[in-house]
Protein backbone atom coordinates (compact mmCIF):
# COMPACT_ATOMS: atom_id res chain seq x y z
CA UNK A 1 0.00 0.00 0.00
CA UNK A 2 3.09 1.83 -0.01
CA UNK A 3 2.91 3.50 3.86
CA UNK A 4 3.58 2.17 7.11
CA UNK A 5 2.01 2.43 10.32
CA UNK A 6 3.80 4.35 13.58
CA UNK A 7 4.65 2.16 16.37
CA UNK A 8 2.44 4.46 18.37
CA UNK A 9 -0.97 5.60 17.57
CA UNK A 10 -0.99 9.29 15.57
CA UNK A 11 -4.66 9.49 17.06
CA UNK A 12 -4.72 9.15 21.19
CA UNK A 13 -6.76 6.35 22.49
CA UNK A 14 -8.13 5.70 26.52
CA UNK A 15 -9.50 1.98 26.87
CA UNK A 16 -9.78 1.24 30.44
CA UNK A 17 -8.42 -1.23 32.35
CA UNK A 18 -9.08 -2.53 35.28
CA UNK A 19 -6.57 -4.30 37.60
CA UNK A 20 -8.77 -6.42 40.09
CA UNK A 21 -11.40 -7.82 37.46
CA UNK A 22 -7.78 -9.00 35.84
CA UNK A 23 -6.63 -10.85 38.79
CA UNK A 24 -9.92 -12.55 39.56
CA UNK A 25 -9.75 -14.02 35.36
CA UNK A 26 -6.26 -15.01 36.40
CA UNK A 27 -6.41 -16.72 39.96
CA UNK A 28 -8.51 -18.58 42.06
CA UNK A 29 -7.91 -16.45 45.33
CA UNK A 30 -6.70 -13.36 43.75
CA UNK A 31 -5.91 -12.10 47.46
CA UNK A 32 -3.01 -14.61 47.68
CA UNK A 33 -1.55 -12.48 43.75
CA UNK A 34 -1.74 -8.85 45.20
CA UNK A 35 1.98 -8.59 43.79
CA UNK A 36 0.77 -9.31 40.71
CA UNK A 37 -1.03 -5.96 40.22
CA UNK A 38 1.94 -4.47 38.85
CA UNK A 39 3.18 -7.06 36.42
CA UNK A 40 -0.40 -8.05 35.41
CA UNK A 41 -1.17 -4.22 33.93
CA UNK A 42 2.31 -3.94 32.81
CA UNK A 43 1.92 -7.05 30.32
CA UNK A 44 -1.83 -6.40 29.33
CA UNK A 45 -0.52 -2.57 28.50
CA UNK A 46 2.42 -4.17 26.55
CA UNK A 47 -0.58 -6.00 24.89
CA UNK A 48 -2.41 -2.86 24.54
CA UNK A 49 0.59 -1.31 22.36
CA UNK A 50 1.09 -4.16 19.80
CA UNK A 51 -1.96 -3.15 18.58
CA UNK A 52 -1.41 0.40 19.17
CA UNK A 53 -3.92 0.56 21.67
CA UNK A 54 -3.42 2.89 25.35
CA UNK A 55 -4.83 1.46 28.49
CA UNK A 56 -4.86 4.71 30.68
CA UNK A 57 -5.98 3.44 33.66
CA UNK A 58 -2.88 1.00 33.89
CA UNK A 59 -1.77 3.35 36.89
CA UNK A 60 -5.24 3.01 38.81
CA UNK A 61 -3.92 -0.80 40.67
CA UNK A 62 -0.07 0.46 41.38
CA UNK A 63 -0.69 0.70 45.09
CA UNK A 64 2.57 2.59 45.76
CA UNK A 65 1.18 5.31 44.30
CA UNK A 66 -1.44 5.75 46.95
CA UNK A 67 0.85 7.29 49.34
CA UNK A 68 1.23 11.26 50.55
CA UNK A 69 4.65 11.10 49.03
CA UNK A 70 5.04 8.98 45.76
CA UNK A 71 8.33 7.28 45.31
CA UNK A 72 9.28 8.61 41.78
CA UNK A 73 12.74 6.85 41.21
CA UNK A 74 10.88 3.78 41.77
CA UNK A 75 7.91 5.02 39.53
CA UNK A 76 10.02 5.54 37.04
CA UNK A 77 11.57 1.95 37.11
CA UNK A 78 8.12 0.21 37.32
CA UNK A 79 6.18 2.33 34.15
CA UNK A 80 8.90 5.17 32.65
CA UNK A 81 9.32 3.04 29.34
CA UNK A 82 5.54 2.72 28.64
CA UNK A 83 6.08 6.65 28.22
CA UNK A 84 9.35 6.95 26.85
CA UNK A 85 9.02 4.37 24.02
CA UNK A 86 9.00 0.56 24.35
CA UNK A 87 10.59 -1.99 21.71
CA UNK A 88 7.98 -4.77 21.45
CA UNK A 89 8.01 -8.00 20.30
CA UNK A 90 7.17 -8.50 16.41
CA UNK A 91 9.13 -5.18 15.06
CA UNK A 92 7.50 -2.14 16.79
CA UNK A 93 10.45 0.24 18.22
CA UNK A 94 9.31 2.97 20.60
CA UNK A 95 5.63 2.24 21.08
CA UNK A 96 4.47 4.55 24.03
CA UNK A 97 1.04 4.91 25.57
CA UNK A 98 -1.04 7.97 23.97
CA UNK A 99 -2.81 8.83 27.48
CA UNK A 100 -2.87 8.11 30.96
CA UNK A 101 -5.49 8.93 33.84
CA UNK A 102 -4.36 10.72 36.93
CA UNK A 103 -5.55 9.01 39.96
CA UNK A 104 -6.77 10.42 42.65
CA UNK A 105 -5.83 9.90 46.28
CA UNK A 106 -6.90 11.96 49.68
CA UNK A 107 -9.61 12.29 52.48
CA UNK A 108 -9.43 16.05 51.86
CA UNK A 109 -9.75 18.54 48.84
CA UNK A 110 -6.26 19.57 50.14
CA UNK A 111 -4.39 16.39 49.81
CA UNK A 112 -6.37 15.80 46.25
CA UNK A 113 -4.64 19.25 45.35
CA UNK A 114 -1.34 18.24 46.80
CA UNK A 115 -1.58 14.83 45.15
CA UNK A 116 -2.49 16.34 41.49
CA UNK A 117 0.06 18.74 41.35
CA UNK A 118 2.97 16.31 42.49
CA UNK A 119 2.24 13.73 39.34
CA UNK A 120 2.01 17.58 37.06
CA UNK A 121 5.32 18.65 38.25
CA UNK A 122 6.80 14.85 37.92
CA UNK A 123 5.17 13.98 34.38
CA UNK A 124 5.97 17.99 33.52
CA UNK A 125 9.62 17.28 34.57
CA UNK A 126 10.16 13.82 33.03
CA UNK A 127 8.42 15.71 29.57
CA UNK A 128 5.22 13.43 29.59
CA UNK A 129 2.55 16.14 30.65
CA UNK A 130 1.19 15.70 27.57
CA UNK A 131 0.13 12.12 28.67
CA UNK A 132 -1.95 13.06 31.75
CA UNK A 133 -5.42 13.72 31.88
CA UNK A 134 -8.05 13.38 34.59
CA UNK A 135 -11.76 11.81 34.09
CA UNK A 136 -13.79 14.13 36.53
CA UNK A 137 -17.19 12.59 35.72
CA UNK A 138 -18.50 9.24 34.03
CA UNK A 139 -21.50 10.41 32.40
CA UNK A 140 -23.15 12.58 34.34
CA UNK A 141 -26.67 12.57 35.04
CA UNK A 142 -29.32 15.26 34.18
CA UNK A 143 -29.02 17.29 37.28
CA UNK A 144 -27.49 20.31 38.28
CA UNK A 145 -25.43 18.06 41.29
CA UNK A 146 -23.43 16.29 38.74
CA UNK A 147 -22.54 19.20 37.00
CA UNK A 148 -21.72 21.18 40.15
CA UNK A 149 -19.43 18.50 40.99
CA UNK A 150 -17.47 18.23 37.60
CA UNK A 151 -17.16 22.27 38.53
CA UNK A 152 -15.81 21.58 41.98
CA UNK A 153 -13.38 18.95 40.60
CA UNK A 154 -12.25 21.35 37.72
CA UNK A 155 -11.53 23.84 40.18
CA UNK A 156 -9.33 21.39 42.38
CA UNK A 157 -7.45 20.34 39.28
CA UNK A 158 -6.99 23.47 38.50
CA UNK A 159 -5.60 24.91 41.87
CA UNK A 160 -3.34 21.58 41.52
CA UNK A 161 -1.69 22.53 37.65
CA UNK A 162 -3.65 24.80 35.71
CA UNK A 163 -2.59 23.01 32.32
CA UNK A 164 -4.16 19.47 33.90
CA UNK A 165 -6.88 18.52 31.48
CA UNK A 166 -10.56 17.25 32.30
CA UNK A 167 -12.39 14.51 30.56
CA UNK A 168 -16.00 14.00 30.77
CA UNK A 169 -17.90 12.29 28.88
CA UNK A 170 -21.41 13.93 28.03
CA UNK A 171 -22.42 15.78 24.92
CA UNK A 172 -22.33 19.83 25.10
CA UNK A 173 -26.28 19.62 24.78
CA UNK A 174 -25.84 18.18 27.99
CA UNK A 175 -23.07 20.26 29.86
CA UNK A 176 -24.36 23.79 28.20
CA UNK A 177 -27.80 24.26 30.42
CA UNK A 178 -25.44 23.63 33.24
CA UNK A 179 -22.40 25.99 32.44
CA UNK A 180 -19.95 23.45 32.23
CA UNK A 181 -18.45 24.42 28.86
CA UNK A 182 -17.46 27.09 30.67
CA UNK A 183 -15.28 25.71 33.10
CA UNK A 184 -13.84 23.43 31.12
CA UNK A 185 -12.90 25.97 28.60
CA UNK A 186 -10.65 27.03 31.93
CA UNK A 187 -9.00 24.08 31.71
CA UNK A 188 -7.00 24.10 28.62
CA UNK A 189 -7.86 20.60 26.94
CA UNK A 190 -11.47 19.40 27.01
CA UNK A 191 -12.42 16.09 25.48
CA UNK A 192 -16.28 15.76 25.64
CA UNK A 193 -17.66 12.45 24.00
CA UNK A 194 -20.99 10.51 24.06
Amino acid sequence: WGFSLPSTSSVDTAFGYEGWGVLFGHFDDPNEHYADLVPLAQMYTTSGLMHRITLSTMLIEDWALYASTIDWPAFDARWQEFFDGKNLPFGLQGARVTSVQIPTHGDTDAEKVAYWSQFAQHFRQKGWFDLLFHYTLDEPGDSAGDYQVIKDRAALLNQADPDLPVLVTTDIQEAQPYGVEDVIDQQGLVELGG
